[in-house]
């Protein structure tokens, strides 16, 4: 009986689930490595306004040695230098850190990569104001330089409303004994699957007695177009969201930045909260606006970011590639009518298919389609052979990627045999053999055995 044959029917009677036994091994980080995100807010000094200019990189950004040090295995350094010019390019003030990193491998990959955050301060005038960031790896040659970020800073009219910025923060319900709130810090997006807030801070024309009517809209972009105008939701923000009188101080540290919720003796600053549930939102391109009308006086402030899916495995940004591989799990008819029709009709299909297999589908982050192509990601790395560069492809890679990673794995060299390799599943019962006749590395399915 053949191989394809035999797989069909089992996975008819199979339905994948993420088990605990184990997961595939990490997939390498697919989008950027440094972000870089700044945010106009109030200052303590007269006359300014305070400029934070806050950064993400990725480990895996740099070059790591091994480490003197015994409590640690392998170690970098880095140095980040921050210039700023005026609209007439004249340099007006800096920035520089200098910081060692540490960790226990030599490169990170998803999903254990970590990060190096931190962020720079200054208080500026009222005007137009020019970057350049250059990021050096002491231990290599890798550089990454921005010249052309650019940013206007507007000091509020007292005579109105106005709005300082929109700060992605990780979820927080209230500012009640909390004395730091953690923002996202993803270069002003946000991370596919994961909730958050929006951190408002504003300013109205009289005290906190009657405060303004605040409400913020999400749009999106619809593909194809231009302007984001599918709207993802919209609500105005209740009183006990409002925090009168209440401003925000950075606390920029090595290794993270924090926002601590203080009060201030400014009466017209204020803060509010406002829920996203960002678990809900796809991939792609948004824009957050937020209106305030005080005494029939409107500010209005918008904000462009994307969600971005940063270890999405690699095997679903190829939508051919991702429907091919389902035919490990579907009927022959399911998967001749999935490739049927234009890639608009086909990515849809394909989307619908995960849906139904979603335990969670009012949430944009779907664990067992995540697992499956994680699977296949590993499954294509690890098993090729000389004649099928696509590891996904050979016998190895198709158990791999419909049962996950065995139990335990067994290989034996038996003088005038085959080299054997055994993949026992304890949690189903089952066994599995695959021989090299070529001696080649080409393991083939010779037996399905329960244990």
């Amino acid at each position: 009986m053949k191989l394809n044959y035999i797989l069909k029917l089992i996975l008819l009677c199979i339905v994948l689930t993420v088990t605990s036994n184990g997961q595939a091994p990490p997939q390498q980080a697919q989008q950027g490595v440094v972000f870089f995100e700044t945010l106009t807010l109030p200052s303590t000094v007269d006359d300014k306004i305070r400029l934070d200019l806050n950064y993400r990189i990725m480990k895996n950004f740099f070059i790591l040695t091994r480490a003197d040090d015994a409590d640690n295995k392998f170690e970098g350094a880095y140095e980040l230098s921050i210039e700023i010019f005026d609209q007439n390019g004249s340099a007006i003030d800096r920035g520089i850190k200098r910081q060692k990193i540490f960790s226990d491998t030599p490169r990170q990959e998803f999903p254990e990569i970590d990060y190096i955050q931190g962020g720079f301060s200054f208080d500026l005038h009222e005007g137009e104001y020019r970057f350049l960031i250059r990021l050096n790896d002491q231990n290599s040659q890798r550089r990454h330089i921005d010249r052309d970020r650019r940013v206007r800073i507007e000091k509020p009219d007292r005579s109105k409303p106005g709005i300082f910025d929109i700060v992605f923060i990780e979820p927080v319900d209230r500012f009640d004994e909390l004395d730091y709130v953690q923002p996202v810090n993803l270069g002003g997006n946000l991370f596919f699957g994961q909730d958050s807030r929006a951190l408002l801070v504003f300013s109205t024309t009289s005290p906190a007695d009657d405060l303004s009517t605040i409400s913020a809209t999400v749009y999106r972009r619809e593909e194809g177009r231009r302007e984001a105008t599918e709207e993802i939701f919209t609500q105005e923000i209740a009183a006990e969201q409002i925090f009168p009188n209440t401003t925000v101080q950075s606390n920029h540290t090595n290794d993270k930045v924090q926002y601590g919720i203080y009060e201030t003796e400014d009466l017209y600053i204020h803060t509010a909260l406002l829920p996203m549930n960002g678990k809900t939102f796809e991939e792609g391109q948004y824009r957050f606006s937020l209106s305030i009308e005080e005494e029939n006086q409107p500010a209005t402030k918008e904000k462009g970011f994307r969600v971005i899916w940063i270890d999405k495995p690699a095997s679903l940004r190829n939508l051919d590639f991702a429907i091919e591989m389902l035919e490990l799990i579907m009927s022959e008819s399911e998967y001749r009518e999935l490739r049927r029709g234009s890639s608009d009709v086909r990515n849809r299909k394909f989307h619908e298919y995960w849906k139904r297999k979603d335990p969670n589908p009012d949430t944009a982050f779907n664990p067992v389609m995540t697992e499956f192509y994680r699977r296949v990601d590993y499954a294509a790395r690890e098993f090729t052979t000389i004649r099928e560069q696509n590891g996904a492809r050979t016998d190895r890679g198709k158990i791999y990627i419909i049962y996950g990673p065995p139990t335990e794995k067994d290989r034996s060299l038996i003088p005038g045999q085959a080299p054997r390799e055994t993949w026992k599943y304890k949690h189903l019962n089952k066994k599995f053999i695959f021989a090299d006749q070529s001696r080649q590395g080409n393991y083939q399915l010779v037996a399905r055995e329960d244990l």
